[in-house]
């Protein structure tokens, strides 16, 4: 598989990771707002809860969210990976592509699956 495709996997990978752990901060928050108003005795639990939970995900998603581009994604691997030496951007940048060829073969070999399972303990 290619660094192109490689970056671009580990996007989809991160963005999936951040989703999930906006979503978790929500329910956790729904569920503590949801104990503290049944403890007080409020009738409008549910509703507080809900929009409590959605914003606290929301804040969590907009504070945490991954960029869309591909080049930031590498940044981040090589920011992970020392002594890519910008390789893997150069790889990744469009104003590149004739060179592309020649980048791929100068990559070292790049921890794809470390990387992955060490963000998602980051993120999670």
């Amino acid at each position: 598989m290619s660094a192109r495709a490689e970056v671009l996997r580990v996007r989809r990978w991160l963005g999936a990771l951040l989703a999930l752990r906006a979503i978790a901060w929500g329910i956790g928050a729904a569920l503590l707002v949801t104990g503290i108003l049944f403890l007080a005795g409020s009738a409008f639990i549910a509703a507080f809860a809900l929009v409590t939970g959605a914003m606290v995900g929301a804040g969590i998603a907009w504070q945490t969210r991954w960029p869309r581009e591909d080049w930031r994604v590498a940044l981040w691997v090589e920011e992970q990976v020392p002594g890519l030496q910008f390789a893997l951007v150069s790889a990744t940048d469009p104003a590149c592509e004739s060179r592309w060829p020649e980048l791929e073969r100068s990559l070292p070999a790049i921890p794809w699956q470390p990387l992955r399972r060490g963000a998602a303990w980051r993120a999670l």
